[in-house]
C-alpha cells in the first residue's frame, strides 16, 4: 500500500509537469528567448536613438522632435523598463507633410514660351509662369 500510495503522485507529477527532459526542452527555450529578446530589445534601443538624434536636429520640424517618446516604468521587470511609445498628433503630422510633399507644387512651374528676337537688341524673350 505504501508502495502504491507513492506511485501514484509521482504518476499524477509527471503527468501535470512532464518528465525532466521535457522540463530541461521547456527551460533551455525560455532561456534562449529571453537571450534573443535581450539582444532585440538593445537593437530597439540603438534604432530609437538613431531615429530621435536627426529627428531633434532637423530644422522646421518640431513635430519630428517629439514624434516617439520614451519613458521608464519601474514596476517592469529589469531590461524592459523603457517603454516607448508613438505620439499620435505628431505621426500624424509627419503623414500630412509628407503627403503634402508628394503633392509637389513645383511640378508645373517652368517655361511656358520663349521667342528670340533678331532685331536691333538681339534680346532674347522668355516667359516662366505657372503652367495650367
Amino acid at each position: 500500500a505504501y508502495v502504491e500510495d507513492t506511485i501514484t503522485p509521482l504518476n499524477n507529477n509527471l503527468a501535470h509537469f512532464g518528465t525532466q527532459a521535457e522540463q530541461l526542452k521547456q527551460s533551455e527555450f525560455l532561456a534562449r528567448t529571453t537571450l534573443a529578446f535581450s539582444s532585440n530589445h538593445s537593437t530597439f534601443n540603438i534604432t530609437y536613438n538613431s531615429i530621435t538624434t536627426p529627428a531633434s536636429n532637423t530644422p522646421n520640424s518640431p513635430f519630428l522632435k517629439n514624434l516617439i517618446s520614451q519613458s521608464t516604468n519601474p514596476n517592469n521587470p529589469g531590461g524592459l523598463q523603457a517603454v516607448y511609445q508613438v505620439n499620435q498628433s505628431a505621426y500624424s503630422q509627419l503623414l500630412s507633410a509628407t503627403q503634402e510633399l508628394g503633392h509637389n507644387p513645383f511640378r508645373r512651374v517652368g517655361l511656358i514660351s520663349s521667342q528670340t528676337n533678331n532685331g536691333a537688341m538681339n534680346g532674347i524673350g522668355v516667359q516662366v509662369g505657372y503652367k495650367q
